[in-house]
């Protein structure tokens, strides 16, 4: 699956919301161009010193993005391309906004899920792993 591909796109710098999908079809004799592709840009993980990361709740954060975010978002918080790499989005910083995403689809226009079944302390959860991740990329 794309999430398996993270480590992989995260090192060539391919990010989701930077660079495009495409599909290619080549004829023969064809004399078309291909489009510029920006340059590679990788993710710069963000980090607030000041947030404290609680351990017991990033392992029950690990668990659940496991399950419900890894698939688009990637293995460990690495981005495949698919979807952004969420170690290195501001929102992750801000606990409101975070669960504004999640919880309340702040971003499903963008094809962002919600995930309005989940508790507020899952969903805390889920963000101190990100924190815990981002800061260990750091």
């Amino acid at each position: 699956g794309p999430a398996f591909m993270g480590t992989l796109a995260a090192q060539f710098g391919w990010q989701a919301r930077v660079h495009n999908h495409r599909v290619l079809t080549f004829a023969l004799d064809a004399k078309g161009q291909l489009p510029e592709v920006p340059p590679r840009q990788l993710a710069v993980p963000v980090d607030d010193p000041a947030m404290v990361i609680e351990p017991a709740l990033a392992k029950q954060g690990e668990t659940l993005y496991a399950r419900r975010c890894a698939a688009c978002h990637g293995l460990t918080g690495v981005a495949a391309g698919f979807a952004p790499d969420l170690r290195a989005s501001p929102i992750g910083l801000d606990a409101a906004a975070f669960s504004g995403v999640v919880k309340g689809g702040a971003l499903e226009s963008r094809g962002m899920p919600k995930f309005y079944e989940l508790t507020d302390t899952e969903v805390e959860a889920m963000r101190h792993y990100l924190r815990q991740r981002a800061r260990l990329a750091r």
